[in-house]
């Protein structure tokens, strides 16, 4: 049995589809942004948010808040699955 890889073909398409990868640092790395947005827990009128894909990809991302106190919410759905809110 003979086994060949793709490396044995060199080909001038194959190298250009091979992407390169940037390291990134994780101190460098932001993952945060600020936002206008009253804390329930206390009040405050500012808060970080950052956000997350935790479903399939044709919905959209999550957006989790993160208040200097501790507190760490969601933010709130505006319709479950199987309403369509419409307006008229």
């Amino acid at each position: 049995v003979t086994q060949t890889k793709p490396s044995d073909f060199p080909s001038f398409l194959r190298q250009k589809l091979q992407s390169s990868v940037q390291a990134v640092e994780k101190h460098n790395l932001q993952t945060e942004s600020t936002a206008h947005e009253k804390c329930p827990k206390c009040g405050r009128e500012e808060v970080k948010y950052t956000t997350v894909q935790l479903r399939s990809a044709d919905e959209g991302s999550t957006v989790i808040y993160n208040c200097e106190c501790g507190n760490s919410y969601e933010e709130p759905k505006l319709f479950s699955i199987g309403f369509i809110l419409t307006a008229f």
